[in-house]
């Protein structure tokens, strides 16, 4: 695995998600990772929970109409976007054939979320995984991302090798259900994991049908989770436990 760039906030004022590239020449992929929530500055975008309208960037697809998102994680997205781009677009122009695999935690699935929109409506075909993604926008955001990676008719339940988008939420994991009030909802795609611990058997995994399905995560009942401390376990423990390592007020800012 060949590091590409690391990006970041580069003072304490500065509200860009943290993240790295890498280049994987074995299986000729390129990796987007955006990190969860570690800083203050990723706490306060957390909280910024006003909405603001959000646009489609590239030609490829009609703009997202009514479309609005949680505005601290797309200003922390849109940031970190800034000063990524050029690293970014040199590695596809200097590995054209290589596959596009996104992913990230937390704050981190949400700039997911919103990278893989990014890179769809560029023409890229990204293969999104987000875990614990909070919920980033409206109904018509939602509907958005479900059109563009699954169709005009989604089809939740596909799990062949074309299927792009996998949002991955965990029992008792209250991330994915905040912010829980009007106007946010989440898109489809969700992988439910039905099991208490990290690495978890096959067939706890559940594949879930339509947006805000009542029967995975939206199973687990916030003030039960809350009350008993299990919602913070839960939300660090998916296919593999989740630290805070690199905990600071701070990153690195980007560089080659």
């Amino acid at each position: 695995m060949e590091l590409i760039a690391q990006f970041g906030p580069r003072d304490i004022v500065d509200f860009a998600v943290s993240g790295f590239f890498a280049v994987d020449h074995k299986r000729k992929e390129i990796w987007h990772i955006f990190r969860g929530t570690v800083s203050l500055t990723d706490g306060i975008s957390d909280v910024r929970l006003e909405t603001l309208p959000f646009n489609a960037w590239g030609p490829n697809h009609p703009n997202c109409t009514n479309c609005e998102a949680h505005a601290g994680f797309l200003q922390a997205y849109n940031l970190a976007y800034a000063r990524f781009e050029k690293n970014m677009t040199d590695a596809f122009e200097k590995y054209p054939d290589y596959s596009l695999k996104v992913t990230g935690h937390s704050m981190g699935g949400a700039a997911s979320f919103i990278h893989g929109i990014n890179m769809k409506t560029r023409g890229y075909d990204p293969y999104v995984v987000a875990s614990g993604q909070p919920l980033v926008g409206n109904q018509a955001l939602a509907d958005y991302n479900d059109q563009l990676f699954f169709g005009d008719n989604p089809d939740f339940l596909r799990q062949d090798k074309d299927r792009r988008y996998w949002r991955l939420t965990h029992l008792r994991d209250l991330v994915p259900q905040i912010p829980f009030w009007s106007p946010f909802h989440q898109p489809g795609g969700e992988i439910y994991i039905d099991y208490a611990l990290a690495d978890p058997p096959l067939d706890a995994l559940k594949v879930c049908d339509g947006q805000d399905n009542p029967n995975c995560n939206y199973s687990s009942n916030m003030v039960n989770s809350a009350l008993t401390g299990t919602a913070l376990w839960a939300h660090f423990q998916y296919f593999v436990v989740f630290t805070l390592c690199g905990v600071n007020f701070w990153s690195t800012h980007i560089h080659s």
